[in-house]
């Protein structure tokens, strides 16, 4: 079942910091929903700079009077399609 947290019924001071926990506690494949009645655009920016590359962000419903976005745990990369993380090192610079 997809947990969902609308913050809509959650003081303003205390959104992001449970968004933010629920996204640690959520495992390698999971996700969890998050409703609001506004775009979540300034949430969407705290995540790229907190966890760059780390999550997905998909909008399931874009308003205009709920806008609904699933948060998740983006594909981790196997070290083999990375070679710098391979070898250790980029190879010699140019």
């Amino acid at each position: 079942m997809q947990k969902i947290i609308d913050v809509r019924q959650i003081a303003r001071p205390m959104r992001h910091a449970l968004i933010f926990d629920t996204f640690e506690q959520i495992g390698h494949e999971g996700s969890f929903d998050i409703v609001s009645d506004h775009n979540p655009r300034p949430l969407h920016y705290l995540f790229d700079v907190k966890y760059p590359g780390a999550f997905t962000w998909d909008y399931v419903e874009s308003g205009p009077d709920v806008w609904r976005v699933r948060i998740g745990r983006a594909a981790v990369q196997s070290q083999a399609a990375n070679p710098v993380t391979q070898a250790g090192h980029a190879g010699p610079l140019a």
